[in-house]
């Protein structure tokens, strides 16, 4: 391991602009620091810029009871960066003409009656479709319903807004897996697939509880204790039911190659306008200023695109998303002015890659050392203070008839 983490940072010295190459020297320290002071049995850290994989190294061990080390290779559950690759494969068969973000489900789903017939895949893909999460999330981890059961739930349910409004929706997100198999005639694991594991060769990245098992190399889920983490016994299953939103399986190894293609490296699978059709800002997503209010003082925007968030930060546009289920939380981050971007796999619940994310974006920027060490982004959603109760079903109903207006995106200021 030790090796690896030299030839990287020799590698760095050839290919990497300075600002990237002194973040990059202070990643090793930060990371052990942050670790320490969180009690994180153990994260995958990785670095790309210029195409290139810069740094990539395993801290700590995938279980505290075997005490087996992370390395790059360990398969981690990805949570809601999930989002990410469901929204890139959304975006690349948006390009090929095989989806449609105009359609409405009514024409994708025609087996449900939705409460609204204006919802159309783009709302589906920016949380705006005016479906109330509540109880959903809690749903979801009682680990009792199937997917087609959640979905009929989803349909059945009263919209609280007409479509157009943000409200951060892990299940209608899911929504992705059906109309992808009723409109391509394969599942959601063969789409990834075929459109974006194979072209990417993401060979060891999946959508299923027993490919998860498959894998002789994963991270064990953590939990607190009164004397530091304890090993969980076992997985939470119940994001497979949703996999678009939170049931994707993958290592560092893989990430760092998906990393590379967000940045515009890999055009023959991902080029300039998917890019562009992912990375948009299209409606405001305040709940990263709700979860924690320090943040309006930090960002001057905070908004989604199609399965990514964008945040504009002292003047750069950060594409970044988080994931968070129970035992772990993750974070994949890049700046594309800078031609950089991170990822960061932790089996635990911690905010350490959130802090480590945004110091060494810091470094990059050039700004002065920066206290993050607060809530994150990708800790679990802002209105589950108290506990949640698992959504009922209700009688679909249509809100008073409305002309539909187009979302508005938000420039994020670019220099």
């Amino acid at each position: 391991m030790r090796s690896l983490l030299f030839l990287c940072l020799l590698f760095l010295n050839f290919h990497a602009t300075a600002d990237v190459k002194v973040a990059v020297q202070k990643l090793n320290g930060r990371v052990t620091s942050v670790m320490q002071r969180k009690g994180t049995p153990g994260l995958a850290v990785g670095v790309v810029s210029g195409g290139k994989v810069l740094f990539a190294k395993g801290y700590g061990v995938k279980n505290l009871d075997t005490k087996a080390p992370i390395t790059p290779k360990t398969v981690f559950q990805l949570g809601s960066v999930s989002k990410a690759l469901s929204g890139t494969l959304v975006g690349i068969l948006v390009h090929m003409g095989k989806l449609n973000l105009n359609t409405t489900l009514k024409n994708y789903l025609p087996h449900y009656t939705f409460g609204h017939e204006a919802i159309t895949l783009s709302h589906v893909v920016t949380h705006t479709t005016g479906i109330p999460r509540k109880g959903f999330n809690a749903l979801i981890e009682s680990e009792k319903k199937t997917r087609d059961e959640i979905h009929t739930q989803i349909a059945r349910t009263p919209l609280s807004e007409d479509p157009g409004v943000y409200d951060y929706h892990n299940a209608v997100f899911s929504l992705i897996d059906p109309i992808i198999e009723r409109n391509l005639g394969i599942d959601f694991e063969s789409a990834l697939k075929t459109y974006l594991f194979d072209p990417l060769g993401m060979t060891s990245s999946s959508a299923s509880h027993d490919a998860l098992l498959a894998c002789h190399d994963r991270a064990f889920p953590h939990k607190k204790a009164k004397m530091g983490h304890v090993a969980c016994k076992s997985y939470r299953t119940g994001y497979y039911e949703v996999k678009p939103a939170g049931g994707i399986n993958s290592n560092l190894e893989d990430m760092l190659k998906f990393l590379n293609a967000q940045l515009g490296y890999e055009p023959s699978t991902l080029n300039k306008t998917t890019l562009s059709l992912i990375h948009t800002p299209r409606t405001h997503a305040k709940d990263i200023f709700l979860r924690n209010p320090i943040n309006k003082k930090r960002f001057k925007a905070s908004s989604y695109g199609i399965g990514w968030r964008v945040l504009d930060y002292k003047g750069y546009k950060i594409v970044f998303h988080g994931g968070w289920l129970k035992g772990f939380i993750n974070i994949m981050a890049f700046i594309p002015e800078k031609d950089v971007g991170i990822v960061i796999l932790q089996n635990a619940e911690t905010s350490a890659p959130w802090v480590i994310t945004m110091n060494f974006l810091d470094d990059v920027l050039g700004h002065p050392e920066t206290n993050w060490d607060t809530h994150s982004p990708a800790a679990p959603p802002a209105n589950t203070g108290k506990k949640e109760k698992a959504s009922k079903a209700a009688k679909p109903i249509k809100l008073p008839p409305k002309k539909p207006q187009p979302l508005k995106n938000k420039k994020v200021k670019h220099t």
